[in-house]
């Protein structure tokens, strides 16, 4: 009998065991792979950013030089008259010298006019930019003359030619650069010049291609990488391929042929992760598409994704492993004991499972029970914390920092419920920033968010980050506490001048322009929300139409 009973209590310890051990592996997996998941949206947002910032800031600075070339340009003077093309080659010098924040990623300044548009030798120079502290540019100028090289002369003028034959602003794959009389590796972005539909000439920026490996090869995991691709397969930059490499190329490469298969739109920009071998191991590979539509590609080996995944599995076999061995030892002690906490963390787990994450899990002990609750405890909390990250998101503006609608939505029930009971005491601040059509109608969408996010960043700086929503394109509220006549209007002032410091160091004719409005719950007068925030809305509207008929302009 007791032969019988010890092995039906092994038998009973080793299945409860492997349950749970079966619930570990599932909770373990099922958060692993929402972690990674989001580690690696997360990884690819950042560096989409970050590389977008980098060619965005190349892409605008180029598209200025060329708009104040193609304005200083008079055809008929240029192609008699070598003094006037000297006179432009110094203003483009002077104008790129200057420190700039939108130079931070170049490397070096060029452009030349068209042998038909100029005298041979004027308009062709290269500006190179050292930074040699944070506070000091050094340059350095040399002048070379277009007609020394071939149109076929990839090296030395195919930026040149290749803009003219194309007709477009183009990235040009990374390239060992002797323009300068060094050899450098960079990546071009050039535009062409026109004069009255007329090709006159090219100019462009190269950013050193050190400079886009410190952001594409700074990636969290030890053996991950990330590549630049465009939609036809051409690799434009990845570490194992540092001169680029043509997509009919890839003929040999049964990797690189499977990164090909991707290239679609189920597969890019869609946020997920996707599974491929890459040197004979499995990588989770995600793609998004960049804002001059190159693709950004992260690779990173499974390995590593799931290693948080396979420690976990190995701590839980090896507890499986010592309480059946421990159990076989001690079965006449243990039996009693062991029913009632087991019972407990398997109650507990299942709660865990269906959701109740603060459920506690109430045995502790140093045997192989307690480790085995330990673990389960773990990964609740693990579990708590992926949420309550997921939820700082859902909550979260991505382009401006703020709150968001959702989170705006949770607030205002917030403050109603405060009504119910009698223990509302708030302020409303409304904000519409001004103008904003107009801006994207006349420069694009592109610098309209920026304009949204500039006066976002004045809302931050006056008021806490997260006191600010952004509930609409161009509409922000801000929650306090309650305050005085004299503490919101002191806000308001320090609003406006931190706005007027910005637009005067922002150097431009047209500044941001906020219209805004206050209001503060009454406890005598105000029985909910909506009439609070409808004498902001009203307050801020007024402040709107002054600007308007101040500035005589239409929204």
């Amino acid at each position: 009998m007791r032969t019988l009973f010890i092995r039906q209590l092994i038998a009973t310890i080793a299945g409860v065991s492997a349950l749970l051990t079966a619930l570990a592996f599932y909770c373990v997996h099922m958060a692993s792979e929402e972690h990674s998941g989001r580690s690696m949206k997360y990884l690819s947002e950042l560096k989409t950013n970050m590389v977008d910032e980098c060619f965005s800031s190349i892409e605008k600075s180029a598209h200025a030089i060329a708009l104040k070339l193609e304005s200083k340009a008079d055809l008929e003077k240029l192609r008699v008259d070598s003094e006037y093309g000297r006179k432009i080659e110094q203003n483009f010098i002077s104008e790129v010298s200057k420190p700039n924040k939108s130079h931070e990623f170049a490397h070096s300044f060029y452009f030349s006019f068209d042998k038909k548009t100029a005298p041979a030798g004027v308009g062709s120079y290269v500006v190179m930019m050292d930074k040699k502290s944070n506070n000091k540019h050094f340059f350095s100028t040399m002048k070379f003359d277009l007609a020394d090289f071939s149109d076929d002369d990839e090296p030395y003028a195919g930026w040149f030619y290749r803009t003219k034959k194309e007709g477009g602003s183009n990235w040009f794959a990374p390239r060992k650069c002797r323009n300068t009389g060094k050899i450098i590796e960079t990546a071009s972005y050039t535009v062409p010049l026109h004069k009255n539909g007329e090709f006159i000439g090219a100019a462009g920026i190269d950013v050193k291609l050190e400079r886009l490996r410190e952001i594409l090869d700074d990636i969290e995991y030890d053996s991950a990488f990330s590549f630049l691709i465009d939609d036809n397969g051409n690799i434009i930059y990845h570490k194992d391929f540092p001169d680029g490499l043509r997509a009919e190329e890839f003929s040999y490469d049964n990797d690189l042929r499977s990164i090909k298969r991707l290239l679609t739109s189920d597969h890019i920009g869609t946020g997920k992760n996707f599974a491929y071998k890459w040197r004979g191991k499995m990588h989770r590979l995600i793609m998004s598409r960049l804002e001059n539509d190159i693709i950004l590609g992260i690779s990173v080996p499974e390995s590593e994704i799931l290693r948080w995944q396979l420690k976990m599995m190995f701590l839980t076999v090896l507890v499986l492993v010592l309480i059946i061995a421990g159990g076989a030892a001690v079965a006449n002690l243990i039996a009693s004991k062991i029913i009632t906490p087991l019972q407990a963390i398997t109650d507990a787990a299942s709660r865990i499972a269906r959701g109740e994450l603060n459920t506690p899990v109430p045995f502790k002990s140093e045997d192989e029970i307690g480790v085995l609750a330990e673990s389960i405890r773990k990964i609740s909390v693990e579990l708590k914390d992926y949420i309550a990250h997921i939820n700082e998101m859902a909550y979260t503006d991505a382009m401006t920092g703020c709150r968001n609608k959702a989170a705006y939505i949770e607030k205002v029930k917030e403050l109603k419920r405060r009504i119910d009971e009698d223990m509302a005491e708030f302020t409303v601040f409304m904000f519409d920033v001004n103008g904003l059509k107009g801006v994207n109608d006349k420069f694009g969408h592109e610098n309209g968010d920026q304009l949204i996010k500039d006066a976002a960043e004045i809302m931050k700086s006056v008021f806490r980050a997260e006191k600010v929503y952004r509930i609409g394109g161009d509409e922000f509220v801000v929650l306090e506490e309650k305050l005085d006549d004299e503490k919101t209007a002191g806000l308001m002032d320090e609003f406006d001048r931190q706005l007027s410091e910005f637009n005067h160091s922002s150097g431009t004719d047209d500044g941001i322009s906020v219209s805004k409005g206050a209001a503060s719950f009454d406890s005598k007068t105000d029985t909910s929300t909506d009439t609070v925030f409808a004498r902001a809305d009203k307050a801020m509207y007024r402040d709107k139409e002054h600007f308007y008929e101040s500035h005589r302009r239409t929204r």
